[in-house]
């Protein structure tokens, strides 16, 4: 299966990248390296340098079958320090991953994302009936990646 793997030059995003290798996917790793390293970039992994809103679209009509999204600022006081990158990064560049998506009828994704979505819960462990009350405006643009989702798997537009 053909692969995209956006933020895979990260910790999380490259750990699966491999595996994803390891098991005879091919992978293509998106990432801008604003917070990646180029070296962490598994062996048999194809790299684009770039963000989601240059090059998602270009990436995807290659052949991309399936997308494992792990792209986002995630750093929480900077968030509170610069919300609009956050918002801008998060929330806008996974909107446009996702109009590329449709575009080209790319319908599998999977999402990464956060405990801070749920902010100081009322139990632990949480669970994902949880209700989400971020703390932060990383765990807001989060939120709002979730509903974005769930819109667009409403509309039939992923699975």
């Amino acid at each position: 299966m053909r692969v995209l793997v956006t933020g895979g030059a990260g910790y999380i995003g490259s750990v699966v990248a491999g595996q994803l290798v390891a098991a005879g996917h091919d992978v293509t790793v998106l990432d801008d390296l604003s917070t990646g390293f180029a070296d962490a970039v598994p062996p048999g992994a194809t790299f684009v340098k770039g963000t989601l809103r240059d090059c998602a679209a270009e990436v995807l009509a290659d052949g991309i079958e399936a997308v494992l999204h792990f792209a986002a600022k995630s750093l929480v006081g900077e968030s509170v320090a610069n919300p609009a990158k956050y918002w801008s990064n998060n929330l806008g560049g996974t909107i446009s991953l996702l109009e590329a998506m449709r575009e080209i009828g790319v319908r599998t994704i999977v999402f990464s994302s956060t405990a801070a979505v749920y902010g100081e819960p009322e139990h632990i462990p949480i669970t994902e009936t949880e209700p989400g009350r971020p703390t932060s405006p990383y765990g807001a643009s989060k939120v709002a990646v979730d509903t974005a989702l769930a819109e667009y798997a409403r509309m039939r537009v992923l699975v």
